[in-house]
């Protein structure tokens, strides 16, 4: 959901709207960071750090492509 600037939310709420998304991203990638680093041992993951780096950006990364594709969804359809 895009809101424009001249557009606002009917609903303190609606700014809340992709929290359920972004925390369900949160635990699939912990559970791959999981996985990678105590059964698979693999693509190069082998410190806490490296582990909290994937997490980050995979979360991160995939929460924001998905808005992005909302946006251009909104965008091209509105």
């Amino acid at each position: 959901m895009v809101l424009s600037a001249s557009e606002p939310p009917t609903s303190k709420l609606a700014y809340f709207v992709n929290v359920p998304l972004f925390v369900f991203l949160a635990v699939v990638m912990a559970l791959y960071v999981a996985a990678n680093l105590l059964v698979l041992h693999g693509n190069g993951m082998e410190t806490l750090g490296d582990a909290a780096q994937q997490f980050f950006i995979g979360t991160v990364g995939a929460y924001l492509g998905i808005c992005l594709s909302n946006l251009v969804w909104d965008a091209a359809f509105r």
